[in-house]
């Protein structure tokens, strides 16, 4: 069995949905006096307006500046047609999509031929911008030797203190992915400051504060050393836009590689997938049996490579389909995570409740204060709220390579 952890709340002391929204409404009042004044000052703007002078401008000049504007459109295109054929990956399945993917392939191959492409190549080469993973950059003095890191099932006990997580059951949910036989898992080593743990956290927007608090404990602890590396939008689902099981194997195939892999990433994957055999429609059994595939392919390139990995779920959603689609993936990886004992999930789901198990925007801290942990959009964590995480993250690292009190 892998490691499951469900990470509980602070403090039980949790605002219901009806505090939740007099705060929301405190936050946004506006009084009387206010309004006053804006209206005010919006006649006075009125009264400005109508006193400019409109100046016009010829015809002649405003074709002049109509065509430099294109001009310089056209020559910027040119200069950067890689990201135009990067944009028109990224749209939605439908005849919009084939049409700008050949317009902008015509376009690439003609910057090609005239070499204007050569000019940002240069320039990502000068800002050192190449798209590449991120890498150690030493072997530490006297580490000891990496074990190949097995692909068996495996029963490991939870961290002392840690409550087993327990997930309903998605209905009608896909079954297990066969994994390749393997010996039993390796012992982890011993992790000091002359032969600190290599840490990677990898994953879309949501790893990127994640990444900045594990460069933190770097600094202040001097038993780890950190990589971020993450892709804005990115996840599982989109592999043309970017291919995270390629990143995952060049990032591995590192020397010396990650011994630890932290993961945040799913909430762009509320989209349908594209397959070999066709497209395959969101919040369906076969959508969900492909992300499991999907999922177990992201940890046997860590298991494979001997490392272990952390895979943070995602938090509760504030829009209904959004919130079913995350624990629909939570549910298919969390499954998926249990043949693996070298992948530790890690729960968060309830960490973001109210007192009624719905998504919140406030919760109380450790000292029973207010804060916002969720972002306007009702997606993305604050960084307090991060920052909550990966304090459980880091702690169930340093219990598991032993790291000295």
């Amino acid at each position: 069995m892998a490691r499951i952890t469900r990470i509980e709340p602070i403090t039980d002391s949790r605002p219901s949905g009806e505090d939740q929204r007099a705060h929301d409404d405190a936050d946004t009042t506006v009084f009387a006096g206010d309004r006053a004044v804006q209206q005010d000052d919006t006649a006075r703007m009125r009264v400005v307006a109508r006193r400019r002078t409109v100046v016009g401008v010829g015809v002649g000049e405003a074709w002049g500046i109509f065509g430099a504007v294109i001009i310089c459109f056209a020559i910027t295109l040119l200069l950067n047609t890689k990201s135009f054929v990067r944009i028109a990956n990224e749209q939605p399945d439908g005849w919009t999509r084939p049409v700008l993917l050949a317009s902008a392939h015509g376009l690439d191959a003609v910057a090609s031929t005239l070499r204007l492409d050569r000019m940002n190549a240069w320039i990502d080469g000068a800002l050192n911008r190449q798209d590449d993973a991120p890498t150690f950059t030493a072997i530490a003095v006297n580490a000891p030797p990496v074990t190949a890191t097995p692909a068996v099932t495996a029963t490991v006990a939870a961290p002392a203190g840690d409550a087993g997580t327990v997930v309903p059951q998605l209905a009608g949910a896909p079954a297990a992915t066969p994994g390749p036989p393997a010996p039993s898992a390796p012992a982890l080593r011993t992790v000091t400051t002359a032969n600190p743990l290599r840490v990677y956290v990898a994953g879309d927007s949501f790893a990127t504060w994640m990444g900045y608090d594990f460069a933190d404990y770097a600094k202040r602890d001097g038993l780890i050393a950190s990589l971020l590396d993450f892709k804005i939008s990115s996840g599982l689902a989109r592999p043309d836009y970017f291919d995270w099981p390629a990143r995952l194997t060049q990032a591995m195939a590192g020397n010396p590689p990650p011994e630890a892999v932290v993961w945040f990433s799913g909430a762009n994957d509320y989209v349908d997938m594209r397959t070999a055999s066709g497209s395959l429609t969101r919040d369906t059994p076969d959508w969900l049996t492909e992300y499991r595939k999907r999922a177990g392919e992201i940890m046997d390139i860590v298991g494979r490579s001997g490392g272990q990995m952390y895979w943070v779920g995602q938090p509760i959603m504030r829009d209904s389909g959004r919130a079913k689609a995350a624990a629909d993936i939570n549910t298919v990886v969390q499954a998926e995570a249990e043949s693996r004992p070298w992948v530790h999930y890690l729960d968060i789901w309830s960490m973001f409740t109210d007192a009624n198990g719905g998504y919140a925007t406030f919760l109380p801290d450790a000292s029973g204060e207010l804060v916002r942990v969720r972002q306007d959009e009702g997606i993305h964590l604050t960084r307090t709220a991060t920052t909550s995480v990966s304090d459980r993250v880091y702690a169930a690292i340093r219990h598991d390579f032993h790291f000295p009190q």
